[in-house]
């Protein structure tokens, strides 16, 4: 679905799920919305989980916030192939 396997979305389902932003995530995977699914996985990325910041106050991805940018991006790419 959506360019993800069934792992890779249950893995995005479960850590987005520490955030808060579950219920609207889960809802917009049922209705297919894919502009609210890419706005949830973005919002998570913003997350500490996801993010660490040096004493220069520059952002970094952690190894998960790599990890799940790269399922952010399979999902456009399925997007940008099926919605040209």
């Amino acid at each position: 679905m959506f360019g993800l396997s069934i792992d890779e979305l249950d893995y995005l389902k479960e850590n987005i799920k520490k955030t808060g932003y579950e219920p609207n995530f889960h809802q917009s995977i049922k209705s297919k919305n894919i502009d609210e699914i890419l706005t949830n996985i973005y919002l998570y990325l913003l997350e500490d989980d996801c993010m660490e910041y040096d004493s220069e106050g520059e952002n970094w991805y952690t190894k998960k916030g790599q990890y799940i940018q790269t399922l952010y991006d399979k999902i456009l790419e399925w997007d940008f192939k099926h919605n040209k």
